[in-house]
């Protein structure tokens, strides 16, 4: 099952991980960003899974008060559906970088989160993590 906007985002549900997979394309706006993170949430609610990979190779800067967004409204909705644990290709944008970066500074430990350069290595950890 996949889903996308064009030219910003595709995502789509691996079973094999079991997880929700990412790939952003480009810039989001702010409606397309939080359409994109209700999506995510919809689809871990829908199948269980607790557990995305986020390819962010290729994601642009997202704005403060998205980043304000995802931490004060989307992630507590996402911990309490049972989001454990994410996987982050990261962007080669040096704003999205630091965009992320401030996003997980005030995750604290109630979400794992690693770094990785490979798609590859993001899935077997993912697949491995237990929780």
């Amino acid at each position: 099952m996949g889903h996308s906007i064009e030219g910003v985002c595709v995502f789509t549900v691996n079973p094999d991980i079991p997880c929700i997979m990412v790939q952003w394309q480009g810039y989001a706006t702010s409606v397309q960003f939080r359409k994109i993170a209700e999506s995510q949430l919809k689809l871990m609610q829908e199948y269980g899974y607790n557990k995305i990979l986020t390819d962010n190779t290729n994601m642009k800067v997202v704005s403060m008060e998205d980043q304000e967004w995802t931490v004060k409204n989307w992630l507590p909705r996402a911990l309490e559906a049972g989001y454990l644990a994410c996987a982050i290709l990261t962007s080669k944008d040096y704003f999205s970088r630091i965009a992320i970066e401030n996003i997980i500074s005030k995750v604290g430990d109630q979400l794992t989160i690693q770094y990785f350069d490979n798609i590859v290595e993001a899935a077997e950890w993912l697949k491995d993590f237990k929780g």
